[in-house]
């Protein structure tokens, strides 16, 4: 029968964050500074890197995973320092240190020292259309990607290695990109979403939920158990591109996008459950979930 929405409301928990740790450095390699000034991410580098990975690489470069090799050949071994500062730097306008970040599926938290250097929330679907890397001659030949429309996250490892820097910087553009590009793509799939709503709605009597769908129900139910909710999160979204109409994994998952404070992919998908059964008994919770969600993002609550 499965544990049902009210229960599994119950079962949710909270997520730690993560801290920075330290590694050693690199020796320099051959490097040309011309492929990265100016480098910009483009499709194509969605061919390789998906939005799974992208979160991975980020998690890389601040030492919260160990390094692979393809992020430890472009940004050394070294783990690379962060703080926040306008486009042109300045020693005798200090930055923003960057103490500590917290890397979510639809944002960045940045613990920053100086709480002038702009927001230490940073969403991916507001992260800016130019992702171009920027280079500071100032500061010890520093390496930048923009964040917001007049803040850039700068990269420096501490030492001499200029292409551990630039590399680390072309790391973040593309990792970015990426997830700004799958941050957009699920405004996309909701238009698409309404025409499966309307072939739901023709289908007079609900269809029953078949063996295949209550398998992934039944194992997402189990991972909530274990309070392992990514994965969680994960299994309802494979049941969910076999069964697009299925209404309790929106639900479900929708509250379990919230858990993980990813407040705007849970918008989405309550919202698409609502489409698919507005008269539902859960339909008045469902709306008082979404403004209280609402609310956190225009809040910043994490």
């Amino acid at each position: 029968m499965g544990i049902g929405r009210a229960a599994l409301v119950g079962m949710l928990g909270a997520c730690c964050a993560l801290s920075l740790h330290a590694q050693q450095p690199a020796s320099p390699a051959d490097f040309d500074r011309g492929r990265f000034v100016g480098y910009k991410p483009n499709d194509t580098v969605l061919g390789r890197i998906n939005a799974e990975r992208a979160l991975d690489i980020l998690r890389e470069i601040v030492g919260q995973k160990p390094k692979t090799p393809e992020v430890r050949e472009a940004s050394g071994i070294s783990r690379l320092t962060f703080f926040v500062e306008r486009k042109t730097l300045s020693a005798f306008r200090p930055v923003g240190n960057v103490r500590k970040v917290e890397i979510l599926e639809d944002r960045l938290e940045l613990d920053l020292d100086r709480q002038d250097r702009g927001s230490g929330t940073i969403y991916f679907h507001e992260l800016p259309l130019n992702l171009e890397i920027v280079h500071d001659f100032i500061m010890q030949d520093h390496y930048g990607v923009p964040i917001s429309q007049e803040w850039y996250l700068w990269c420096t490892d501490g030492g001499i290695f200029e292409d551990n820097r630039a590399g680390c910087a072309k790391l973040l553009a593309e990792a970015l990109y990426v997830l700004r590009k799958a941050s957009e793509n699920m405004q996309t799939d909701d238009e698409k979403f309404k025409d499966v709503v309307t072939e739901y709605r023709k289908l007079g009597p609900k269809p029953r939920v078949p063996e295949e769908i209550r398998k992934y129900q039944v194992q997402a139910e189990f991972m909530i158990s274990q309070k392992r909710y990514g994965d969680a999160i994960r299994i309802y979204t494979e049941g969910l591109k076999a069964a697009p109409w299925w209404p309790d994994g929106r639900f479900n998952r929708a509250l379990l996008f919230a858990e993980t404070k990813r407040y705007r992919d849970a918008i989405l998908d309550m919202n698409r459950f609502l489409m698919l059964e507005p008269d539902s008994p859960d339909a008045r919770s469902a709306r008082d979930r979404i403004y209280q969600w609402e609310a956190a993002m225009k809040l910043r609550v994490r």
